[in-house]
Order: structure tokens, then sequence, then C-alpha cells
């Protein structure tokens, strides 16, 4: 289980395979998402409940999983490009998890011991919970999956594509705020932008080593429910 090998065979194998034609459909996917997150954001700047927004959200994400996985079936790939295979599931999984208390300790210390703050908890909503879910695995098989591993047809290099899908990552995580708030490049905290990056990474860091989307699905779960909960009051 725990070997030095940071990419598994068949990952290694699958992406030397892609195409540029791949690399671009890989980025016209992106290009979809951020559109798609665009036409979201605008929803706020309507009279739309708070609820209704809630579930909207759930939505959108779905549209998203939708539509990623469309990329994939509809070039006659199978699924176990993406990474939904049940080879190597218990060793994913646990990558999973010990990658997202790595991430959570690291932000409760941050939190507690660097700035100095308290640690409290506040649970989310059943909507909120459904949300972070469905938005989990959405981005695991758009980003992880099938963005990353397509880009290698461009780049044929898995550590500047891991850090070009770094930037993709953290970048939809930006237009449903620009729609509803206006455009800002501050309009997300700076902690909140490392943790992004470093969840990618980790993330990354498991599909690779494992070739299996569960255990980098499972560790996104955990980030976003243990982040909805922990609240640092100064």
């Amino acid at each position: 289980m725990f070997n030095i090998e940071l990419e598994n065979k068949e990952y290694k194998l699958l992406c030397k395979n892609y195409s540029k034609n791949d690399g671009v459909k890989a980025i016209f996917l992106y290009l979809v998402i951020m559109l798609v997150l665009f036409l979201q954001g605008y929803l706020y700047k309507t009279n739309l409940s708070p609820t209704i927004l809630n579930v909207l959200q759930g939505i959108f994400s779905t549209l998203i999983l939708f539509i990623g996985l469309g990329f994939v079936l509809f070039s006659k790939e199978k699924l176990n490009t993406i990474g939904i295979t049940r080879k190597n599931l218990k060793q994913s999984l646990f990558y999973g998890i010990l990658g997202a208390t790595i991430l959570i300790i690291f932000i409760i210390l941050f939190n507690k011991v660097i700035e100095g703050k308290k640690v409290v908890f506040l649970f989310p909503t059943i909507t909120t919970a459904i949300t972070f879910i469905v938005t989990a695995i959405s981005e695991e098989v758009v980003f992880r999956g099938y963005i990353q591993t397509r880009l290698t047809g461009l780049i044929q290099n898995n550590i500047i594509t891991s850090c070009i899908n770094a930037f993709l990552f953290l970048s939809t995580h930006y237009p449903v705020r620009w729609a509803a708030s206006g455009f800002s490049i501050t309009i997300l905290p700076g902690f909140y932008v490392v943790c992004l990056i470093l969840l990618h990474f980790v993330c990354d860091l498991v599909y690779r080593k494992t070739n299996c989307i569960w255990g980098s699905y499972l560790l996104h779960v955990l980030y976003n429910v243990f982040t909805s909960i922990l609240i640092f009051p100064i």
C-alpha cells in the first residue's frame, strides 16, 4: 500500500494514448463549464429565494457532471478512463481519507495556532450537505478524471498539466461570484484560494496514484463537509 510510485501504471498508459484532439476537447469542456457557472451566478441577481438558489446549486452541479460524462460517452470512451472503476478501490479510499485528514488538520492548526481563532462547529442543512456531495463528484469527474488526463495530449508532462489544471479548477470558483457581485480578483479570500489549490493537488495525487476516482471524491466530500461546519470567529 505504501509504495513510492506517485503514478499508477494504468494512469500513465492512459495519458500516453491521448492526442491533441483530446486536449482540445478538455479545454472546450472547461469553457462550457465556465459558461454554465456564469449562468448560475446570474440567478443570484434574481428574486429567487435562498432555498431555491441552494437547490439550483445542486442542479447545476448535476448538470456539470452529466456534461462531463457526456464528453466521455460521445467520444466512445469507457468510464474507467475517468477513474470510475472498482479497481484499487480500497487503496484509493484509504488515501482519500488520509488526504482529507491532513488537509482538515492543516486548516484547523492554521486558524487556531497561526491566526489565534477559536474553532466552532456549525452543522450544514441537508440541502447544503447534498449539494457538497454532488459538487464534489462533478468536479472530480470533470477536472481530475477528464480534463487533466486529456491535457496530456497537448502537454506530455503530468506535473505541468497538474499545475495548469490547478489554475483551471481554481478559476471555476470565481464565475458565480463575479456574475452575482461584480468582477474582482480578490473576491475569494487568500486562505480559501490556498486551500483550493492544496485540495486540487492532494486529490490529484490520490487519483494518479490509484487511477480510481472514488478516493479523490471521498477526500473532496470530506473537505467540503468539514470546512462548512468549521467556523473560526475572531
